[in-house]
């Protein structure tokens, strides 16, 4: 049977009217039958496969982090963990010697590493967490311990020790014990060394260092620097410094005792009926006072000789008038001990005014840079300046114990 040509009407470049011509037979294309609709045609493919999803393809959203966005994720994690130990960070820079460059260089990092964390509040976790402990411990309440018995000066090589001896009852009064007050004064001589103890906050850390080397220097000392950065009196429940105290008294048994806080003094104070009080406040000064008045009668025990080491003003005057506060019951306490010598370090490095000074005539008689950027702390040469007056003292009462200096 002979095709026939399949005529298609076409519009376009044919024209209306135009046709196609296939050449595919008019039979096989009736026998074929009309094309499934899509639907239908839909309904013969076979089933999806269910089941676990395979591996995650080559270019999907769960690809590995790439080098560069591992180092930026560290970056923010180091950050981040800097921010939230700033405080212990530039504790430990603190900690450095005092006119070593390691130091200087690490505060420069630390100190505004830290002012950016308490900016944002970001030293409040650790702050909580400390005074967790502090709470935890038992520790936020100021008290040496009772009885609590002290040696000090026993002659060389006698382990028992026949020196004085006392315990100290609540309060810091000296309670009397079996053993009788040794009269005879520690003679020292290059073979039998005066055991100096230095003690206190960060001003102690400088003056410390330069004390050390001068009480060493005469051959009849031998020094032991103790130190706690921002501790203090007000805050056992940071640094237990009562217990500290008695832990290296019956250590060292030290003849002569070096003691200086201040700084981190002028703040908020818990009382002993419970209550917290600003320093504005009366009762400030009458808790502050008791603390001084237990930590000195502690101290000059057995005969030891206590330089207390006041605290300088500030650039900043509501710090100034807070420290004054300070300053007023260590005053007040020493003088009520005869064994206590008060070295007053804010009439030694203020202004002829009376008022804060950067520039203090040295012992040279030079004008020097005696305070750090702070407006606070002393320098390496205001550190060295007290270090000199302190030795002073010490020089005197290795004279008045019978040594002989060279």
């Amino acid at each position: 049977m002979a095709s026939e040509p399949i005529q298609d009407p076409l519009v376009g470049r044919h024209g209306k009217g135009a046709t196609r011509t296939t050449g595919r037979p008019q039979a096989a294309i009736r026998r074929a039958g009309p094309r499934p609709a899509p639907e239908r045609a839909a309904a013969t493919r076979p089933p999806r496969r269910t089941g676990p999803p395979g591996p995650p393809r080559r270019g999907s959203r769960d690809r590995p982090l790439s080098a560069g966005q591992i180092l930026i994720v560290g970056v923010i994690a180091v950050g981040l963990a800097a921010l939230l130990n700033s405080q212990s960070l530039l504790d430990m820079a603190n900690r450095q010697p005092f006119d070593s460059a390691t130091r200087g260089l690490a505060l420069a990092v630390t100190k505004p590493l830290h002012a950016i964390a308490d900016a944002f509040q970001l030293t409040r976790p650790g702050e909580a967490i400390a005074d967790y402990r502090g709470r935890e411990a038992g520790r936020d309440t100021f008290a040496f311990d009772a009885p609590t018995t002290t040696v000090a000066s026993p002659p060389a090589g006698d382990d028992a020790g026949t020196g004085a001896a006392t315990s100290v009852a609540p309060g810091g009064a000296a309670a009397p014990t079996t053993t009788p007050p040794s009269t005879a004064p520690h003679v020292p001589t290059k073979d039998d060394k005066l055991r100096l103890y230095i003690a206190g906050d960060s001003q102690a850390q400088g003056f410390g260092e330069s004390l050390e080397r001068l009480a060493g220097a005469t051959g009849l000392v031998s020094p032991t620097l103790d130190f706690k950065v921002s501790s203090g009196l007000t805050r056992p429940d940071f640094f237990d410094w009562p217990k500290r105290l008695q832990d290296q008294a019956r250590k060292l048994r030290p003849d002569i005792v070096v003691i200086d806080f201040g700084g981190n003094d002028a703040q908020p104070i818990k009382a002993a009926d419970g209550n917290t009080y600003d320093p504005t406040d009366p009762k400030w000064l009458e808790e502050y006072s008791r603390r001084v008045g237990e930590t000195m009668d502690f101290l000059m025990q057995d005969g030891r000789k206590v330089i207390w080491i006041g605290t300088p003003n500030a650039k900043d005057d509501s710090f100034t008038a807070r420290l004054a506060v300070l300053r007023q019951a260590e005053q007040q306490e020493a003088a009520k001990r005869p064994q206590v010598s008060f070295v007053d370090v804010w009439s030694m490095f203020q202004s002829p005014s009376g008022g804060y000074a950067d520039y203090i005539v040295d012992d040279d008689g030079q004008a020097k840079l005696m305070r750090q950027n702070d407006g606070f702390h002393l320098n390496l040469d205001g550190a060295n300046k007290l270090a000199r007056a302190i030795e002073g003292q010490i020089e005197a009462e290795i004279k008045a114990r019978g040594g002989k200096l060279g």
